[in-house]
């Protein structure tokens, strides 16, 4: 079943990689809330050597959820940046490192 996110929201994405650091920013927009539902990222380190952050606010400063090694999450709770606030989500990795991220717009 299709949550409100899903109904009346845009949907975005992105995706980036790095040799080591990966990084995707979703910038913010005046008015409007991210809903975060998946994320996925991997370090080419066999058991994911890599830290990774999703950092949220008007300053990249309030982190959404962190952890280490590879991820990939369907958040069944959706992250939910401040209105008007951008999205950011960094792996550190050892190697060729892979970031996604997905939500909607509201």
């Amino acid at each position: 079943m299709a949550n409100n996110s899903q109904l009346r929201g845009t949907p975005v994405s992105a995706t980036a990689s790095g040799a080591g650091t990966a990084v995707v920013i979703l910038n913010g927009v005046a008015g409007q809330t991210y809903h975060i539902t998946d994320v996925s990222g991997s370090s080419a380190v066999p058991n994911g050597g890599g830290t990774w952050t999703i950092l949220s606010g008007a300053t990249g400063t309030t982190i959404l959820w962190q952890g280490a090694g590879n991820v990939n999450e369907d958040f069944t709770a959706i992250l939910m940046a401040p209105t008007g606030g951008t999205v950011s989500f960094y792996m550190n990795g050892t190697s060729l490192t892979y970031v996604n991220i997905a939500g909607y717009l509201l």
